[in-house]
C-alpha cells in the first residue's frame, strides 16, 4: 500500500514539474512576463521628482548609518549630503569638526550626481574629502529593476514576498559593496590624501580603480547584478528542474 502511495506521489510530482515547466517556457507566459516587466520598469525608471527625492532621502540616511564607521577602520567616516537641497552647506558644516571657510564652494549637483559624500578620518583632524555620487545610478536603478522582475514573474504572493525580502537584502548588500569600492578608489586608499585610511601597493590601487570602473562607473552592471539576484531569489529548484526538462523535450523522463 505504501509503495502504491509513494508511486502516486511521484507521478503527481512529475506531472507538476511538467506543468510548471510548460508554463515557464510557453510563449504566452514569456510574452506576459515581458509586457508586465516593460510596463513596471517603465513606470519605475521614469524620473518622477517625488520618487527620486524619496529614494534620495533613503539612500542618504542609509549611507549615514552604514558608513558611520568604515568597515575595519573605525576612524573612517562618511556622511551623505543631499546636494539638491538649499541647506547642503549647513549640513556639511554640521558633520565636520570645523566650519567651511566662507570662500569655499561646495560642488554643485550636476546631472545624476545628486549626493555629496564627505570623507573623514578621525585620526587626521581637519582633513576631509568631498566626492559626488549618484543615488540613482548606485542604488535606485538596481533596486527598482529587481522589484520589476520579481513582480513580473508569476508566482504565489507568499513566495513573491520572500523573494522580495531576500532580493532587497542582496541588492542593498551589492549597493554597499559598490559604494565601498568607490570610497576606497576615490579617497580612503589614495596615497597622498591626508584622510586616507591606508596606502595600498600600486597593484592593489590599480585593482581598486579597475573595480571602480567595472562596478561603479559602468551603469550596465546595475541591471546585470539585479537580474542575477532575481534568478537566485525568484526561481526555486523545482523551477529549474521544470525548465530543464521542458527545454530537453523529455518531461516524462526524470531518471
Amino acid at each position: 500500500m505504501s509503495s502504491k502511495s509513494s508511486s502516486l506521489k511521484e507521478q503527481e510530482f512529475r506531472a507538476e514539474i511538467v506543468e510548471v515547466g510548460s508554463e515557464l517556457v510557453s510563449f504566452k507566459s514569456i510574452l506576459r512576463f515581458f509586457l508586465v516587466f516593460c510596463v513596471l520598469s517603465g513606470l519605475f525608471l521614469y524620473p518622477w521628482p517625488s520618487v527620486e527625492q524619496g529614494y534620495r532621502n533613503v539612500f542618504r540616511v542609509s549611507g549615514d548609518i552604514v558608513f558611520s564607521r568604515f568597515w575595519f577602520w573605525p576612524d573612517g567616516n562618511v556622511s551623505f549630503i543631499d546636494l539638491e537641497k538649499d541647506d547642503a552647506r549647513a549640513r556639511v558644516n554640521a558633520v565636520i569638526p570645523a566650519p567651511l571657510p566662507p570662500y569655499f564652494r561646495l560642488p554643485a549637483a550636476t546631472g545624476e550626481l545628486d549626493v555629496l559624500m564627505v570623507y573623514q578620518n578621525r585620526s587626521a583632524a581637519g582633513s576631509l574629502g568631498l566626492v559626488r555620487a549618484s543615488s540613482r545610478n548606485n542604488g535606485y536603478w538596481p533596486t527598482v529593476f529587481l522589484i520589476a522582475l520579481i513582480l513580473a514573474k508569476r508566482m504565489r504572493w507568499s513566495r513573491r514576498g520572500w523573494a522580495m525580502l531576500w532580493g532587497l537584502i542582496l541588492v542593498h548588500g551589492f549597493i554597499a559593496f559598490r559604494l565601498s569600492i568607490n570610497m576606497l578608489a576615490t579617497g580612503f586608499a589614495v596615497p597622498g590624501k591626508r584622510y586616507a585610511l591606508f596606502e595600498p601597493s600600486e597593484f592593489w590601487l590599480a585593482s581598486l580603480r579597475r573595480a571602480d570602473e567595472v562596478f561603479v562607473q559602468n551603469p550596465t552592471v546595475s541591471f546585470v547584478v539585479a537580474a542575477f539576484i532575481w534568478l537566485v531569489v525568484a526561481f526555486t529548484r523545482q523551477d529549474w528542474v521544470a525548465i530543464f526538462q521542458s527545454t530537453r523535450g523529455d518531461g516524462d523522463d526524470f531518471d
